[in-house]
C-alpha cells in the first residue's frame, strides 16, 4: 500500500471513531436518537468524502514525482557545505518543476532567512538553474490556537525547466548557514504516472 492509501484510511478511521464516540456518549447524555443518527452519518459521509479527496490529491503528487529526497543539511557548528543529487530525465520537451524546501529540525524553529546556491545541469551540460536563492520565514500553523502551536519555518521555492533530451541531471546545493537540518527536494514530471514519494511523504 502507498502513503496515499494509508492517508485515506487514517482519515476514514478517525471519522468512524468520531461517529462512534458521538453515538456512545450522546446516548449516555440522553440526546435524541434522531439527532445522533444525523451526526453519525454526517461524520461517516464527511469522512468518506475527505478521505477520497486526500487520496486523490496525494496520489496526484505521488504519480508525477520524478525524484524526491531529504538531503542532509548542516549542524549547529557547520555553516558551509555542498550537497548533491542526481536523477534522470524520462520525458524530453516537457516542463518540469524543481521544489527546494529547507527544513529546520522538528524540535527547532527557523531563526532567520537563509540562502542556498542552486545549480541544476542537465544532459549534455545544459544549465537549467544557476543562482543564489534566498528563503524567508513563514509561520506554520500547528494544532491549537496558542503561540506554542505555531512554528517558524523557511519558505519553499520552485524552479521550472524544460529538458530537451533524455539523460542524467545533477543538482548541486551550496549551503551558507548553520543549523539547516535537511533540504526537501522534489522534481515533478507532469507526464510521469508511476512516481514514488520519499519516505514520510
Amino acid at each position: 500500500m502507498t502513503n496515499s492509501h494509508w492517508l485515506a484510511l487514517l482519515i476514514l478511521a478517525l471519522a468512524l471513531l468520531c461517529a462512534w464516540a458521538t453515538t456512545h456518549y450522546g446516548r449516555k447524555a440522553g440526546q435524541a436518537e434522531k439527532k445522533l443518527r444525523r451526526l453519525r452519518w454526517g461524520f461517516v459521509l464527511g469522512g468518506i468524502a475527505f478521505a477520497a479527496f486526500a487520496y486523490w490529491a496525494d496520489s496526484g503528487l505521488r504519480e508525477t514525482t520524478l525524484y524526491e529526497a531529504l538531503i542532509d543539511g548542516t549542524d549547529a557548528k557547520t555553516s558551509r557545505a555542498t550537497r548533491g543529487a542526481r536523477f534522470a530525465i524520462e520525458h524530453a520537451n516537457v516542463e518540469h518543476t524543481l521544489l527546494v524546501e529547507p527544513k529546520p529540525h522538528w524540535t527547532e524553529q527557523a531563526a532567520g532567512p537563509i540562502a542556498l546556491g542552486l545549480r541544476l545541469t542537465g544532459p549534455g551540460g545544459e544549465i537549467f538553474v544557476d543562482q543564489r536563492a534566498s528563503f524567508g520565514i513563514r509561520t506554520e500553523a500547528g494544532r491549537g490556537s496558542t503561540a506554542l502551536a505555531r512554528r517558524d519555518v523557511w519558505e519553499s521555492q520552485s524552479f521550472r525547466f524544460t529538458p530537451r533530451v533524455l539523460g542524467p541531471c545533477e543538482l548541486l546545493l551550496s549551503i551558507e548557514n548553520a543549523g539547516l537540518h535537511v533540504i526537501h527536494v522534489r522534481v515533478e514530471d507532469p507526464e510521469k504516472t508511476d512516481g514514488v514519494r520519499a519516505p514520510g511523504y
